[in-house]
């Protein structure tokens, strides 16, 4: 095992320990659930009007019952303009930390609208241990996300007929290449940490750490539910999509995720899981460069 493997499995062991004592381990209420798309056909969402900088709630009705995702929009460049809409990670917060560290930046100089995505039961701190104790409401969390995405590039092609990019990191790349698995509707996907194997996190790395032992012992169900390598190869074409992996990332492991690409060039960043989401300059760029190889 590497330096950077080593942290990666570290911090996981620590982050299980704690989920151990709190009784607060990934899934220990349950494996039983829809798939990705039995799931996102329950699912409808009420999106406002996204037309000027503000926060927006948004509702939808879910399995799991209502929930209340939302949209904030961090740059707003009129109706004309280019949106790139971001997913954060798990847990994340702020919600918007890594999205502003990424857009926010003196050389982000893209000329486009950015609008974050907020999952579901990301409203406040804690609050995203509501879905993690029944793999049904983790899977809900994140195709909510999906729907929340497709609504609102429905919304602007309705607006005005303008590029739309999707990209996040982790759980954000994770929602970012579903959304293409479903609908690849966007000008383009810019998956960060990401591929499609996202039930090996749980089953294969060392996050397995931070997962009930009655889901590990299920863990065909966690994988079946969860990796949806056969659901993004049937697009067919993902030349509209630009990865971008860490190398050294335990969690996401590098060579399991990279497979799902086939020939799709794959951008690679030298960091581990936890190094490679706050490598804010390296995905800054790596969204710069991508967005300005569609537009030539």
């Amino acid at each position: 095992m590497g330096y950077n493997s080593f942290k990666d499995s570290l911090h996981c062991s620590l982050s299980g320990l704690k989920l151990g004592i709190s009784g607060g381990k990934f899934f220990s209420g349950g494996t039983e659930s829809l798939s990705f798309a039995e799931t996102l056909d329950a699912v409808s969402v009420k999106l406002p009007a996204i037309d000027k900088i503000g926060s927006f709630t948004v509702e939808a009705s879910t399995p799991e019952g209502t929930l209340h995702p939302a949209v904030h929009v961090l740059q707003w460049k009129g109706p004309d303009a280019p949106v790139i809409i971001y997913h954060h990670w798990s847990n994340e917060h702020p919600v918007d930390r890594s999205c502003r560290k990424i857009f926010s930046h003196r050389s982000f100089t893209l000329n486009a609208s950015v609008v974050l995505v907020q999952a579901a039961y990301h409203d406040a701190p804690g609050a995203f241990r509501a879905c993690t104790s029944r793999l049904a409401s983790f899977v809900t969390m994140t195709v909510t996300s999906v729907a929340v995405i497709e609504a609102l590039v429905q919304q602007f092609a309705s607006q005005k007929p303008r590029p739309v990019y999707v990209c996040g990191v982790k759980l954000g790349g994770w929602v970012t290449n579903l959304h293409h698995s479903f609908y690849n509707s966007a000008k383009a996907y810019i998956p960060v940490m990401a591929g499609a194997g996202f039930g090996d996190i749980f089953i294969n790395s060392p996050f397995s750490s931070c997962v009930a032992a009655s889901a590990r012992r299920n863990e065909k169900m966690v994988r079946r539910i969860l990796n949806f390598d056969d659901l993004f190869m049937s697009r067919g074409s993902h030349t509209n999509v630009y990865p971008l992996l860490a190398r050294y990332d335990a969690v996401s492991n590098y060579y399991r995720q990279k497979t799902c690409y086939g020939d799709i060039p794959v951008a690679v960043m030298n960091e581990n899981h936890f190094s490679g989401a706050v490598a804010y300059k390296t995905i800054r760029n790596h969204i710069i460069r991508s967005i300005d190889r569609i537009r030539r």
